[in-house]
């Protein structure tokens, strides 16, 4: 009798433990790595100019060949910064056969910065206050956000305004780099046409 009932208690146990096995929740895989097509940001797991901030993708499989079709070297003619015409060896393409490039987009506007792929969407942004959605199946430009970045960091609207429109006017100077002199038609065009307006603008944005 007792060994039946110890039969019976040791199978009711085990009828107890697979029961409560089958209800516990599946384990969910293992989030897929950055770099990896699959991977999706969250706030665990955020994304940014450096991944995770070490700048290791361990799931990302770049290409390590592309070009745009077939360089050759030869003569070339070229207009230098100050519009003088030269003649040196240089680079070209003979042909357009392209290789290891999916597409490729005109950007509203330059930029120097590394691009954060997310899923089928890349990232980037554009100088000075852009940042720039592409669909990265197509190339195709979905959206383009201007940042306030003073506004961003805390300036009261009105004088993030301020501060951007007085950069914007800031970047439109042309560059005068040490030790290069421009041609005085340039001087002429900058000081005599150029700088007035820049003057009006700033008396404008701010009278005092």
């Amino acid at each position: 009798m007792s060994r039946t009932l110890l039969f019976t208690s040791l199978l009711l146990a085990a009828a107890v433990d697979v029961h409560a096995d089958s209800r516990q929740p599946a384990r969910a895989p293992a989030p897929a790595p950055y770099g990896h097509r699959d991977f999706y940001p969250s706030s665990d797991r955020p994304v940014s100019f450096r991944g995770d901030g070490n700048g290791h993708f361990p799931g990302a499989t770049p290409v390590t060949t592309w070009q745009e079709g077939t360089a050759v070297q030869g003569e070339m003619t070229f207009k230098d910064h100050w519009g003088n015409v030269k003649k040196d060896k240089g680079w070209d393409f003979s042909d357009d056969k392209t290789v290891n490039i999916v597409w490729k987009t005109q950007m509203p506007s330059w930029a120097n910065s590394q691009a954060v792929v997310v899923g089928d969407r890349v990232f980037t942004v554009g100088e000075s206050d852009l940042l720039i959605c592409v669909d990265a199946n197509t190339g195709k430009v979905l959206w383009t956000v201007e940042n306030n970045v003073w506004e961003l960091a805390g300036l009261e609207a009105t004088a993030a305004r301020r501060c951007h429109d007085l950069y914007q006017i800031h970047v439109a100077i042309p560059p005068m780099m040490p030790g290069m002199i421009p041609p005085a038609s340039v001087t002429t065009t900058f000081t005599g046409k150029c700088l007035p307006r820049i003057v009006a603008a700033l008396k404008r944005i701010d009278p005092d």
